[in-house]
């Protein structure tokens, strides 16, 4: 089974990926923003619901996922991805243990 998906659809539209380690999997959670003051940086779109649909996304992923590395523990990051009005990259930060 891919990783990305279950029974046969992604599991999310979120840009949620996976890497492992032997003790830890680590989600991320990848936020892009047009710079611009209207919009504000990309960790705004952190924010509780965001998270919560990631955990939910992470204990699917955990539970019905058997091909994947087995760990004990699991991190959340985030990456925020700012670009400008035509779609060039501006920054590129990844914040680790992000919630």
């Amino acid at each position: 089974m891919d990783g990305r998906r279950r029974a046969g659809r992604p599991l999310s539209r979120a840009g949620t990926v996976s890497a492992g380690s032997d003790s830890q999997s680590t989600l991320t959670e990848v936020k892009t923003r047009r710079a611009s003051a209207a919009t504000g940086q990309p960790w705004q779109g952190l924010h509780a619901a965001k998270q919560r649909q990631v955990r939910a996304i992470a204990a699917a992923f955990l539970r019905d996922v058997v091909d994947r590395p087995s760990a004990t523990a699991v991190r959340f990051d985030a990456i925020g991805v700012t670009v400008d009005a035509h779609g060039r990259l501006l920054a590129l930060d990844h914040l680790e243990d992000a919630f």
